[in-house]
């Protein structure tokens, strides 16, 4: 009797514990200064993870899992939570859709959840000495044409103790982005509150017209002092977002902004049209004055000024005596931080002349479109002249043909200098064997073929095999380290080792190579793009650490496994 109780009871409460999936939002509303949390809980044994798809608008980081196991009346529940963090980089209405995974057997699915964020909430009326933390940016000028220079000046002030802050990088569809040195600190005092003051400055260049461009908000990554904030139970999900006990996490953003930005006029017809857009002024030179018409010279145009000139594109000029060849431009550019971009651009043209005199190249006008009056500006430049004299093939020329009028017979044309002249007088009597000079010349270019041989043949039987072996160590010592690492090891320690394994592999002669140095010798590699952005961005996570107060020992187990998963990627692939 007893044994059909329970299995009846068995029956009954089957249903009760059956494998679930379920989804929860800690607020589904909220503003573009705010990250939500995503926590999803597999009830049963789960075939697999929940897997959460991309959504436009929302940057997704994982945050970890945790693990429940309780025993009621004799049944086993397991939980599983993994939960992530879901930053948004605009306004509006996010769907995250419903997921779906196999747990005990069967597939189940979870409620699909909708998450709202609105434009950040407005200053306290009381002032700004009621925030911590805020953003302002201003932008000269405001209304510009396609192709000038913005200069935008970002301010971020805080009264806060900041430990740290990075800039989340927003994509700018409809500017080109030039960053002006680097930013300045400084105090103020606003309404009897001393701020902390962060400047960074920048230039826009609009690619399009419009009369509301959109400007992306700024948006910065903090890490602040929480000694002033109320204390709290601690636990896994806490140590995601704070460094240690008394380090908060805290996103602040600008507000959102637009711009109008005007077409260009038509360019006039009468001048050269440069395409540029900014405060320039211009000169020619010719590298010679004289030259035989065999000969080329060059003709260089010097273009400096306030705007950006890296767009510029070469000359395409014509004039009735020369062939003419266009070089591609070079370009240089200085930030200047009050005052934008200073750029000066070198073209060169190729003349070849096509007749002997005094070949004048003449005036020319060129035009670039000037934003103060809304015009564009016109320089006229006196390119020169050349004096083209006969070459020698043209004196050859006259002096045979003279020879021909007077013997009465016609020259001998020759067809093509490519053929084997014909041998005129003594040229009959030259002795026709190999002269010594190109015996010797001979012999020399096969030494050098023979001694490169030999240089090609030890680096295959011996250089190349070493080269190997050295990467080869470089794996093995590496993953005796990680393991050592993963019993008892610190972020520095974890850095060094990752480092050291990217010299042996690359070659690199020390330690002190910055990410942006080990990116650029990994695409030397031809290895994807990603992943060499990948381990730049790593070793750039790693650094951070090793000037914080402290690493959580999760956070090095994430950095533990994403070092191993990086060099496992790079061992096999180079």
């Amino acid at each position: 009797m007893k044994v059909f109780v329970s299995i009846v009871l068995w029956w009954v409460a089957l249903p009760l514990w059956a494998g679930s999936l379920t989804a929860e939002l800690d607020k589904n509303l909220g503003t573009i200064d705010d990250q939500f949390i995503l926590t999803l809980s597999v009830n049963g044994k789960a075939n697999g993870k929940p897997q959460l798809p991309p959504i436009a608008g929302l940057e997704i980081n994982a945050a970890g899992t945790s693990h429940n196991t309780s025993w009621v009346n004799g049944v086993v529940t397991r939980e599983v939570r993994y939960r992530f963090v879901l930053i948004p980089t605009r306004e509006g209405v996010y769907r995250i859709p419903s997921l779906e995974l196999e747990v005990d057997n069967e597939l189940v699915r979870s409620v699909p959840l909708t998450l709202t964020v609105r434009t950040a909430a407005a200053p306290p009326p009381g002032g700004l000495e009621q925030r911590a933390m805020f953003i302002t940016r201003s932008f000269a000028p405001e209304r510009a044409y396609v192709g000038e220079q913005i200069i935008e000046t970002i301010k971020i002030f805080y009264r806060v103790k900041l430990l740290d802050a990075a800039r989340q990088e927003v994509e700018m569809l409809n500017f080109e982005v030039f960053e002006l040195g680097k930013e300045r600190n400084y105090r103020r005092v606003i309404d009897g509150t001393t701020y902390s003051i962060i400047e960074v400055k920048r230039v826009l260049i609009p690619l399009k017209a419009g009369k509301q461009l959109q400007v992306p908000r700024y948006v910065l990554n903090t890490v602040i002092a929480a000694d002033n904030q109320p204390r709290r139970r601690h636990g896994f999900f806490d140590d995601f977002f704070s460094l240690n006990a008394r380090q908060v996490r805290k996103r602040v953003s600008s507000p959102a902004a637009t711009l109008e930005v005007k077409p260009l006029p038509p360019p006039p017809a009468d001048a050269v049209n440069l395409a540029v857009v900014g405060d320039y002024r211009l000169s020619a030179a010719l590298n010679k004055k004289q030259l035989n018409r065999s000969e080329s010279a060059t003709l260089t145009l010097f273009i400096e000024g306030y705007g950006n000139l890296q767009g510029i594109k070469p000359l395409e000029l014509k004039f009735a005596d020369y062939k003419v060849y266009a070089d591609k431009p070079t370009v240089k550019v200085r930030e200047e931080r009050e005052k934008g971009l200073y750029s000066q651009a070198t073209l060169k043209l190729a003349l070849q002349p096509l007749r002997r005199g005094d070949l004048e190249l003449g005036i020319l006008k060129f035009a670039w479109f000037h934003p103060p009056t809304g015009k564009f500006r016109q320089q006229a430049v006196d390119l020169g002249k050349l004096t083209v004299n006969a070459s020698p093939q043209d004196e050859q020329q006259v002096v045979t043909a003279a020879q021909a009028e007077t013997s009465g017979k016609s020259a001998v044309a020759v067809l093509g200098k490519d053929l084997i002249t014909i041998h005129r007088g003594a040229a009959l009597l030259v002795d026709q064997a190999f002269p010594l000079a190109l015996q010797l010349r001979l012999l020399a270019i096969a030494v050098v073929l023979l001694l490169a041989f030999a240089l090609l043949y030890l680096y295959v039987q011996f250089l190349r095999p070493r080269a190997a072996s050295r990467r080869a160590r470089a794996w093995r010592t590496f993953k005796h380290a990680q393991q050592a690492l993963a019993q008892q090891g610190s972020a520095a320690q974890l850095s060094q080792n990752f480092r050291t394994f990217l010299a042996a592999k690359l070659g690199l002669p020390g330690l002190s190579a910055t990410p942006r140095e080990i990116q650029l010798r990994l695409q030397e590699q031809q290895l994807e793009a990603d992943l060499c952005q990948r381990v730049a961005k790593h070793l750039q996570e790693l650094e951070k650490t090793l000037f914080a107060a402290g690493t959580s020992g999760v956070k090095f187990s994430a950095m533990l496994a994403e070092t191993d998963n990086l060099a496992g990627e790079l061992e096999k692939k180079c």
